[in-house]
C-alpha cells in the first residue's frame, strides 16, 4: 500500500508540473501575440480571443463568439484581424465549413503530447 501511495503522489507531483509548464508556455504564447498584433484594447472581442485561444478547440466563428460572450460581428472582426496577424488561421472543414485554429497553440499541445509520451518525459524544443 505505501508504494502505491508514493507512486500516486509522484503521478501527482508530475501533472501538476506538466499543467504549469503547459500553462507558462500559453501565456508566453499569448505575450508574443499580443506584441505581433499591437496595441489591444482590454475587454473587447480580440482581447477576450487572445485570452481564450489557449484553451479552446479550433472553431468557427459562432464558437469563438459564445466563448466570449460576444456577438458574430464583433468577433468576426476580431477573428479577420488575428487571421491578419497569423495568430489564427482559416481552414476548411468539409465543404463549407470554415475553422479557425491557433497553430501556436496545436503545436504546444503536440509538444505536451509527445513528453508525456516519451520515456525520458523531455519536451521536443528543450
Amino acid at each position: 500500500m505505501k508504494l502505491w501511495f508514493g507512486r500516486f503522489a509522484t503521478a501527482c507531483k508530475r501533472a501538476v508540473d506538466d499543467a504549469s509548464r503547459f500553462e507558462e508556455r500559453g501565456r508566453g504564447i499569448e505575450a508574443s501575440w499580443r506584441e505581433r498584433l499591437g496595441r489591444v484594447r482590454g475587454r473587447l472581442a480580440a482581447d477576450l480571443l487572445l485570452r481564450a485561444l489557449h484553451g479552446a478547440a479550433p472553431g468557427a466563428v459562432n464558437s469563438a463568439a459564445e466563448m466570449i460572450f460576444r456577438n458574430f460581428i464583433q468577433t468576426n472582426e476580431a477573428t479577420l484581424r488575428l487571421v491578419g496577424a497569423g495568430i489564427l488561421k482559416q481552414v476548411t472543414l468539409g465543404r463549407r465549413n470554415l475553422v479557425l485554429e491557433a497553430p501556436d497553440i496545436i503545436a504546444a499541445f503536440t509538444d505536451l503530447e509527445c513528453h508525456l509520451a516519451s520515456p525520458r518525459r523531455r519536451y521536443p524544443y528543450e
